[in-house]
């Protein structure tokens, strides 16, 4: 099991919370969305911070916000992504320095580059950072695809 975590109290819950905003569902807030995931045992033994979801427990997260949640062992990033879904990266050398951060996948740029929600809305897009495809094994990232559980599965 992975000792890595996410810091959800200051950026994850902005995450989800982004996405279903996005997609005109309801949300609850970021404090209300960590105190349900303390109350599920989602946030790791009493001996680890009460504000951090433990990496292996980020799908049973989404699922108390009915997001389907799915890791991408391969971490490539589809080049498209339907409304109803979206691509979550948790970076755990972020910025190259040792801090655990969360951020949504918004557009590839190009090949290479790509911006990031960090957190913010899809009316925000002027302010999204860029990031490259390099910085997901730079900075160790695990990358997730969310669904909203009512949303139609893409066809394949």
């Amino acid at each position: 099991m992975s000792l890595r975590i996410l810091h959800w109290a200051a950026v994850c819950p902005a995450c989800i919370q982004s996405f279903l905003i996005d997609n005109d569902k309801p949300y609850d807030t970021q404090r209300e969305m960590i105190a349900r995931a303390q109350a599920e045992g989602l946030c790791g033994s009493k001996d680890a911070p009460t504000d951090y979801v433990l990496d292996h427990n980020v799908d049973k997260f989404c699922a108390l916000h009915e997001i389907e949640c799915r890791k991408l062992e391969d971490r490539k990033i589809p080049s498209e992504i339907p409304k109803g879904e979206g691509i979550l990266l948790g970076c755990w050398n972020y910025g190259n320095a040792a801090q655990s951060h969360c951020v949504r996948f918004s557009e590839y740029i190009s090949a290479e580059k790509f911006q990031v929600m960090n957190p913010a809305l899809l009316s925000d897009a002027d302010t999204f950072p860029e990031m490259t495809i390099g910085r997901i094994e730079q900075w160790g990232c695990d990358v997730w695809k969310i669904h909203l559980k009512d949303s139609p599965k893409p066809e394949k």
